[in-house]
């Protein structure tokens, strides 16, 4: 948030062109699994590759609104390319919201075998619902669709085994 302010202070004092891009949940290959802040998406596709147990917290019905690596690519490339500037920070999540229990369940369609999830506390200060509003995103990229979740997925589980592979090669 201070450096949104910040680039919207030099905007409105320096009259630059400035576009601020708040991110939502992105996941995408080349994004790790294997640390304690790992995002939810390549954690658990990590651990079904493993055949372990999947960690939820909480009772899994809390949503997020998940962003593509390829959407965000998307959105700013055409920021760039149309020298978009706009007066506040912009979102970037195109409104979709999927529960936790839902994401491991479209994981599980990934695996012949399923997969298994544990359902442990749920974190401490977790927000239960998280959605964009994607008005104002659609408004200033209409041409921007959202990578579907599915294929999201797919991509992710194909980047993940092939490391997965890799990784026992190695060994």
């Amino acid at each position: 948030m201070a450096a949104d302010a910040l680039v919207m202070s030099y905007r409105e004092v320096y009259g630059i062109d400035a576009l601020a891009l708040t991110f939502f949940n992105v996941y995408g290959p080349l994004q790790r699994a294997d640390h304690d802040y790992a995002a939810v998406i390549p954690k658990f596709v990590w651990a079904a590759l493993r055949g372990e147990t999947l960690r939820v917290d909480g009772d899994g019905e809390q949503t997020r609104d998940f962003t593509h690596v390829d959407s965000v690519v998307s959105v700013i490339q055409q920021a760039l390319q149309r020298r978009v500037s706009w007066n506040r920070p912009v979102n970037l999540a195109f409104g979709d919201q999927i529960s936790i229990n839902e994401l491991v369940t479209m994981i599980g369609d990934f695996f012949p075998e399923g997969v298994t999830a544990e359902h442990g506390p749920a974190r401490p200060g977790d927000v239960r619902n998280s959605r964009n509003d994607p008005t104002l995103l659609r408004s200033i990229f209409p041409d921007v669709e959202p990578a579907p979740l599915q294929g999201g997925l797919a991509s992710v589980v194909k980047w993940l085994g092939a490391t997965a592979r890799e990784s026992r090669g190695a060994a």
